[in-house]
């Protein structure tokens, strides 16, 4: 597995009680963004991570 230089980390789905955890370099995450996928970044205990975020509006 290439290097990773931090720890925690994620993304909850509120409305779900989901949360998506320990992804992997390279791994995307897609979901609606609409009402109901509200969500919330899990806290990252150890390191920098870093993010892209992009809308698509069809």
């Amino acid at each position: 597995m290439a290097h990773v230089d931090y720890e925690g980390g994620g993304c909850k789905f509120l409305r779900y009680d989901c949360s998506v955890r320990d992804t992997r370099q390279g791994w995307l995450l897609m979901h609606p963004g609409r009402v109901t996928h509200y969500h919330e970044g899990l806290q990252v205990t150890n390191g920098t991570r870093y993010i892209m975020i992009s809308f698509v509006d069809p």
